[in-house]
């Protein structure tokens, strides 16, 4: 039976095996993975405030998060007394080598910066205030975001990686074979950058911009393609409006995809 551990930061730090510690307005807690060495799995999702993820060469997961600005005083305001919400709002829970941090409602937490072991894969899931970075890990990597942009720089494995207002950076070193991914904004550019050997077959939407890259490719002579549904209220129709195209000899169908902004696909220099 997989053993699940819980912390509440800003509300109470749970003893044990977990070290925690309150330094300003913010709070260290470092999470130990049931079985350290082997790939974990990070999971985070916010309702406001940014976050930065590092790869480094450890088998523990140390997570530090800081509050927003507040002096934490009870002031009289109109013959009343305003009490001050000086809590992180931030849960963490530990199940065998899955970590997950989760932000509430009332959360008052303006950054979170999470070291875990290279070999980690990372799904991140934040709305307002912030936005996402992520370095120096291994595996299959899902970010989201609304409200900030997403950078992911020096990955290897997989990205899907999707924001509504904000550019998104994505740096793969190397790549999972035969495997599909998705880059898109709708407000913001997106820029790409993949090992010289790359192979794909490239899906590209873009509403106002331009598209470039550094790999030569072939660009499907056919152009838009139909789709065909039958339902039952008939046949429905429609035109495809990607750019289909091909780096080398194709490959894994990798989608671009904004509205206002430009796709830059590029190579991994060095």
């Amino acid at each position: 039976m997989t053993k699940t551990i819980s912390w509440m930061l800003g509300l109470a730090l749970a003893a044990g095996s977990a070290s925690a510690q309150e330094n300003g307005e913010t709070q260290r807690i470092t999470v130990p993975l049931g079985s350290p060495g082997e790939p974990a799995v990070l999971e985070v999702s916010l309702l406001s405030g940014g976050v930065r993820v590092e790869g480094y060469d450890g088998n523990e997961v140390v997570i530090e998060a800081t509050r927003t600005g507040t002096d934490g005083k009870v002031e009289e305001v109109d013959g009343m007394y305003r009490i001050p919400n000086n809590t992180l709002g931030l849960s963490v829970e530990q199940r065998g080598n899955t970590v997950e941090v989760d932000g509430s409602w009332g959360s008052n937490v303006a950054d979170v910066r999470i070291q875990v072991p290279r070999a980690t894969s990372v799904r991140l899931d934040t709305i307002n205030d912030g936005a996402l970075s992520v370095s120096g890990v291994e595996g299959n990597h899902e970010l989201s975001s609304v409200n900030g942009g997403i950078e992911a720089l020096g990955m290897r494995g997989s990205v899907i990686a999707s924001t509504t207002n904000g550019d998104v950076v994505v740096e793969l070193l190397r790549v999972t074979p035969d495997t599909p991914m998705s880059f898109t904004t709708w407000n913001g550019d997106v820029e790409v950058s993949f090992p010289a050997d790359f192979h794909a077959t490239l899906l590209m939407k873009v509403g106002q911009g331009e598209i470039f890259s550094e790999f030569e490719v072939a660009v499907d002579p056919l152009g838009a393609r139909m789709t065909r549904e039958e339902g039952a209220r008939g046949t429905r129709l429609e035109l495809e409006s990607e750019v289909r195209a091909r780096i080398g000899a194709g490959g894994p169908e990798i989608r671009f995809e904004t509205f206002n902004g430009g796709v830059r696909i590029k190579k991994v220099q060095g």
